[in-house]
């Protein structure tokens, strides 16, 4: 097990500055909170589904993981937003919340106080000095947080209205109580609503596969064709116009925010809008601050790389209002066994979870990496070998398993190292069609996402062809 770092005093320090600001602006017309939040919500594990488990936190600053899963993490992403993880920093949630907090009694008293006012700020200073941080210092250091910001409020002749709302909770569990700006219940119903408002916006497509790197591949070669917003870092590409037009962009938005003149210079060089490294593209939300990949024609639209596991606990968790209109599987020509794969991942979310969403099937060539040697091996094998995956065996396998959408199909290849314009249009355009469609039968559904009829046929993106064939459009539908 990992253990605790010395630098992690620093992320708290960071944290602290963060709470502390909100004592500031808005001590004096803080009130008392009754709202008593969702013990899962504190202690809930997203990898096992473990309800009460004394969950940790990451630099990306999500509570996401236990620590026996934690030991069985096979990359350095987070699994929550797929942000690249270089270090753990791990702050243990206190133990006080799975200890005295089980589901069926919440206690009442740990999570409300009766304290006033002037208590409150008492404690608030009393932490700030055992962490080594006093009020002086807290003014010169100000309270930016390094993540993605959220702007919950302004007081009068303050501009300390923007933090994390991740750091928000941390503090509140840290016995900082939740009445320093607004109710920490207030505050996780004003975000839930504000991402459920831009989730109905937006066009969601799920991109699942055996290899996960090849999947990101793919999203980003979409991504960088179509680009949504030049704000976001993700989407600039080798082009010294549109980096131009992307730092001009990302310097009107950060006019929009309060001015810090001490931190400003600091700000710029940590800021991933400015940066010139490239974030991982299939990153959704980071702290819960919504951002999507492109937009085509109008149409905003949201990739997000995820693994089997996760698309299992999104079926096995019915109740969520967070579906995709689109799930897109890929699969590859040098590997058979990815296809079989897909067809076993759609039986056991139609039998299992009875979970049927709309579908597009993408047939990948040359989607592996390598250096010199094995390239040129492989060209070698090709100039020889057939691929071990084809349109035809595509064909002849989903006759055996939908032969009553077999002879509807359109199938040929996408090759991500020949990436066409004219291709990746079609694909897109044909993402966005099928995602538009299903948004509308989900309207029209109550938006429930379980089906009641089979599920849409497979597509499959040309690459020496600039139209799509015909589209075959499901019953099934999602929630929101």
């Amino acid at each position: 097990m990992l253990q605790v770092k010395s630098d992690s005093r620093v992320q708290v320090d960071n944290f602290g500055c963060c709470s502390s600001s909100v004592l500031q602006g808005k001590a004096e017309g803080a009130v008392e909170s009754s709202a008593i939040p969702h013990v899962e919500d504190l202690t809930l594990c997203v990898a096992c589904i473990e309800q009460v488990a004394n969950v940790l936190f990451i630099p990306c600053e999500h509570k996401v993981i236990c620590e026996h899963c934690l030991c069985m993490l096979d990359n350095q992403l987070c699994p929550c937003c797929r942000e690249q993880v270089l270090s753990f920093k791990l702050l243990p949630v206190k133990s006080k919340a799975v200890e005295e907090c089980p589901l069926s009694a919440p206690n009442v008293e740990y999570w409300t106080s009766a304290e006033d006012r002037t208590e409150n700020i008492a404690k608030v200073s009393e932490y700030l000095e055992r962490c080594g941080i006093g009020n002086d210092q807290f003014v010169q250091t100000g309270s930016l947080c390094s993540s993605v910001l959220q702007y919950i409020g302004y007081s009068e002749g303050q501009e300390l209205g923007w933090f994390c709302q991740y750091c928000r909770n941390y503090h509140c569990r840290e016995e900082i109580e939740d009445s320093l700006m607004y109710p920490l219940g207030k505050l996780i119903q004003e975000r839930n609503e504000h991402e459920r408002s831009i989730v109905k916006k937006t066009l969601q497509v799920w991109v699942c596969g055996s290899s996960f790197q090849v999947n990101a591949r793919l999203i980003e070669v979409l991504s960088n064709l179509f680009p949504a917003d030049a704000s976001y870092g993700h989407n600039m590409d080798d082009n010294n116009k549109i980096h131009a037009f992307s730092k001009r962009t990302a310097t009107k938005s950060l006019l929009k925010l309060p001015r810090w003149d001490r931190r400003r210079d600091s700000y710029r060089d940590n800021c991933p809008v400015l940066s010139r490294e490239k974030p991982p593209v299939n990153i959704c939300f980071q702290c819960n601050k919504y951002s999507p990949n492109c937009v085509l024609e109008g149409n905003s639209i949201c990739f997000r790389n995820i693994r089997t596991w996760e698309l299992l606990r999104y079926a096995k968790l019915k109740d969520t209002w967070y579906m995709p209109d689109l799930l897109l599987y890929c699969c590859y020509d040098e590997n058979e066994q990815s296809f079989y794969d897909i067809l076993g991942l759609k039986r056991r979310l139609k039998d299992r979870y009875g979970f049927v969403c709309k579908e597009l099937v993408v047939l990948l060539q040359n989607g592996k990496h390598g250096d010199m040697m094995e390239q040129f091996k492989n060209f070698c094998r090709q100039q020889h070998e057939q691929p071990s995956l084809s349109v035809d065996s595509i064909r002849k396998l989903l006759k055996e398993y939908e032969p009553s959408f077999a002879d509807l199909l359109d199938i040929s290849s996408f090759n991500l190292d020949e990436v066409e314009l004219g291709t990746a249009r079609a694909l897109m355009k044909a993402i966005v069609r099928r995602a538009k469609i299903q948004r509308k039968k989900s309207n029209r559904n109550n938006r429930s996402w379980i089906a009641t009829q089979t599920s849409a046929p497979a597509l499959v993106a040309n690459r020496n062809r600039n139209n799509v064939g015909p589209v075959v459009v499901s019953s099934s539908c999602r929630c929101m």
